[in-house]
């Protein structure tokens, strides 16, 4: 069995743009993940 496989070159930058997208998307969630769990700690810390 031949599987043929016909990617475009605009379908490969589309895929790729929304690949860096979702990791942006990704990245920017983590960083205030991060953020608000450092004032949790800074919180705590401050009513021990």
């Amino acid at each position: 069995m031949i599987i043929e496989l016909s990617i475009t070159l605009g379908e490969t930058t589309r895929t790729l743009a929304e690949i860096r997208n979702a990791v942006h998307g990704l990245t920017r969630e983590a960083s205030q993940l991060i953020h608000t769990a450092g004032q949790v700690t800074k919180d705590v810390r401050g009513k021990m």
